[in-house]
């Protein structure tokens, strides 16, 4: 079965979602938001490698801090921050 739809009414629709999410975000406590992003990390829990430049960092995702950075605690219990980074979840 084909299904078409016109790229105006497509664009309309996308346009009205996009709208309405951001408009539903930006009216969000930050609190709320990282609630809601905690429970759909799947990172959190787990064994995780996070390399930036020249900076290895391998221990567990323990948490989004509030500043959005991925919270990891090593293998000795310092906590790093990471705000990007090449992440590779261990098994």
């Amino acid at each position: 079965m084909n299904l078409f739809v016109a790229n105006e009414e497509f664009l309309d629709y996308l346009l009205n979602q996009v709208d309405d999410l951001y408009s539903r975000y930006r009216n969000t406590r930050i609190e709320f938001l990282l609630k809601d992003y905690r429970g759909q990390c799947t990172t959190i829990g787990k064994r995780v490698s996070v390399t930036m430049g020249k900076e290895k960092v391998t221990g567990k995702a323990y948490d989004i801090a509030t500043n959005g950075a991925l919270v990891i605690v090593d293998d000795q219990g310092a906590k790093h921050e990471f705000f990007e980074g090449a992440l590779e979840i261990l098994k």
